[in-house]
């Protein structure tokens, strides 16, 4: 059975909590024992890191508008920037470079800079593959270019190449 926990646009909020603080980087040291900021977030940590230790954490992102320094159509992955230190079973390093790869190599692949984004140490999926060794597929997808039904189709292409992966790991 597969649980998603709500999202973080309550309340019209559109993507900050009710403390006015962003989740994207509201995660610095969680995975040393630091704690997030914001309740929503600390209660989220809890969660996801204490109680489910999620294999996978696939998160997808959504965004309106152009990027001066983009080639369309502006979406991508992040990826861990030095995944050796992040993961500590190779198994698991293993697992995440190749579904860094599909991302890479079977979607529309890099973001706006002609590479891709950063997971960084402040990201949630950041420390859950840190603390649980979670792979953690994130993809951004700019909807100006493809309407909400191709945002869609977009994302079950994405979800199928790394299905696709995940069977083969």
């Amino acid at each position: 059975m597969v649980y998603l926990p709500p999202v973080f646009d309550v309340h019209g909020r559109n993507g900050w909590t009710m403390q006015d603080i962003n989740p994207c980087s509201d995660f610095t040291g969680a995975s040393d024992g630091a704690v997030p900021k914001a309740v929503e977030d600390r209660l989220l940590w809890a969660w996801l890191a204490g109680e489910l230790r999620p294999s996978l954490y696939l998160e997808f992102h959504g965004y309106l508008g152009t990027r001066s320094f983009a080639e369309r159509p502006c979406d991508g992955c992040y990826v861990l920037e030095r995944p050796g230190e992040v993961y500590s079973s190779p198994d698991r390093l293993r697992a995440y470079e190749a579904v860094r790869d599909t991302l890479f190599w079977d979607t529309a692949g890099l973001t706006a800079r002609s590479r891709p984004g950063t997971l960084s140490p402040d990201m949630l999926p950041y420390h859950l593959a840190r603390a649980c060794g979670t792979l953690v597929p994130f993809y951004e997808i700019n909807h100006a270019f493809c309407s909400v039904r191709g945002a869609r189709r977009k994302g079950a292409d994405v979800f199928r190449a790394l299905l696709r992966t995940l069977r083969a790991t």
